[in-house]
């Protein structure tokens, strides 16, 4: 198969750079009953019973509602779902809703359908890793951190969704052909900002979204940003990745991190065998 016009590879990745820094990017739905559900749950005057019925309306929800609070109890099981809503409470159930858009915006078929389900692997190992690094320093906020891993690479499946729309537009026989190089590339240097975007749709506290931070903030110790950036290494490490990786500079964020953090090199193990077993071969 010939090569395409380098002119016309250039021209796509401009078009999807310009869009992205002009805010013009095509942000993934979150469906109108999980936002109503997350409307009522961020309300001051937050009613239990209101999101009950909203709930009960989509019951893709409901399944994933029941299935966590049976998942987190033993013995006898929750077969309500006012009890599983009561039993698990807001905060976690904001993370379920939240993690059934993602993971959504994550299911794609093309050129990129395995990357972006590699990502999605990723994410969610990430996040386990951010909850559980979170809960050994005892910060009570845990569900913060699984979100915060679970989303930081949620810009990535919007732009490749751009890099294919983008492509078949200005070339329509591109799109056959686009591998992970140029995919990487385009996604790596603007992933952040279309997250930001995401983040900005959902009603998504800013605090939520980390990714981009390049070195630890010795001010806050604990913070998102560098749990989350410990626990992306500890992934990667683990067999969690997306494309090649230096071994030596994730060992060394790794030290770094639980350092900072304050969690001993035994337990980073420990926390990392949680994982390890689900990671592909």
């Amino acid at each position: 198969m010939a090569l395409p016009d380098k002119k016309l590879v250039a021209e796509v990745e401009r078009l999807v750079l310009a869009r992205v820094a002009a805010g013009r990017v095509e942000v993934p739905a979150i469906g109108i009953g999980a936002m109503r559900c997350l409307d009522i749950m961020r309300a001051d005057d937050f009613d239990h019973r209101v999101l009950i019925r909203e709930i009960e309306r989509e019951p893709m929800i409901a399944a994933l509602v029941l299935r966590t609070a049976n998942a987190a109890i033993h013995g006898q099981g929750v077969t309500k779902l006012e009890q599983a809503v009561l039993r698990l409470g807001a905060s976690r159930l904001e993370v379920i809703i939240l993690e059934y858009a993602a993971r959504k915006v994550f299911d794609a078929t093309g050129p990129f359908a395995e990357a972006n389900r590699k990502i999605w692997d990723h994410s969610v190992a990430v996040a386990r890793l951010a909850r559980d690094l979170a809960s050994y320093v005892g910060r009570r906020d845990a569900d913060a951190y699984y979100l915060a891993g679970l989303l930081h690479d949620i810009g990535k499946p919007v732009v490749a969704a751009m890099l294919l729309e983008t492509s078949r537009k200005v070339a329509p026989g591109l799109a056959s052909w686009l591998d992970l190089t140029m995919w990487n590339r385009v996604i790596g240097d603007i992933h952040h900002e279309a997250a930001h975007l995401v983040g900005k749709a959902w009603k998504l506290p800013p605090t939520i979204l980390v990714g981009r931070e390049r070195a630890f903030d010795i001010s806050e110790r604990q913070s998102l940003a560098n749990v989350v950036k410990t626990a992306n290494a500890i992934a990667k490490q683990v067999g969690f990745t997306t494309g090649p990786v230096d071994a030596d500079q994730l060992e060394a964020i790794i030290q770094s991190g639980s350092s900072i953090v304050g969690i001993s090199p035994g337990v980073v193990e420990q926390i990392a065998a949680a994982v390890k077993e689900a990671a592909p071969p």
